[in-house]
Parts: structure tokens; sequence; C-alpha cells
């Protein structure tokens, strides 16, 4: 859960992490201002194993 209380699920394999919004219910998935379910945020050498950090307001 973030700061604003949303919610956020991380996920990725074979070199790809994805974020998605979750809606109220935790189960379905919510959608981006722009209209998409998804958000590839792959970082450069990753390869699985998906999770978030926050430090000092960065994540």
């Amino acid at each position: 859960m973030d700061d604003d209380g949303q919610a956020y699920m991380y996920y990725g394999g074979w070199g790809h992490a994805n974020v998605v919004e979750l809606n109220p219910d935790m189960t379905s998935l919510g959608t981006f201002p722009d209209g998409s379910t998804y958000k590839e945020i792959t970082p450069e050498n990753y390869t699985e194993g998906s999770f978030m950090f926050k430090r000092d307001g960065t994540y």
C-alpha cells in the first residue's frame, strides 16, 4: 500500500518487470490515467524476483 492509499502489485520474469494498480477489492486490476492496465518498469540487467523499497520518499 502506497502513502496515497493505492495498492500496487509488482511482478515479472523472463527479463521483464511490470506494475499494476489493484482495485479496493485487492483482486481486480485498476487502470492508469492513460487507460493501460500495466506499466513495464524493467530496470537494466533485470531477470526476475521483483520487489519494491521506498527510502526517504524515493522508490
